[in-house]
């Protein structure tokens, strides 16, 4: 949050009012989101960790990741990972 006030030179406070008129969620959400769109084709490729994957999205680490990547699919990343190789 504070990497985007700084950019675009407004208090945090004001873009997280008003984030959700632009976006149709929650700021925290939409990063959220944002950081598993970039996921999903690390986890395609078997060679990156998921430990990799984790950081290179900009999650604190593979345990986050991995929370947060259950709570949208219902499933973990290496799990994800599983089903799509059978294809």
């Amino acid at each position: 949050m504070q990497y985007i006030s700084d950019q675009l030179g407004v208090h945090p406070v004001h873009i997280s009012r008003a984030a959700p008129k632009y976006l149709s969620t929650s700021l925290g959400e939409y990063i959220r989101q944002h950081k598993l769109k970039k996921a999903i084709p690390l986890l395609l490729d078997p060679n990156n960790s998921l430990t990799k994957i984790a950081y290179q999205t900009g999650f604190s680490d593979q345990s986050h990741f991995n929370r947060v990547f259950n709570s949208y699919f219902n499933m973990n990343p290496s799990l994800y990972r599983k089903e799509f190789n059978k294809k």
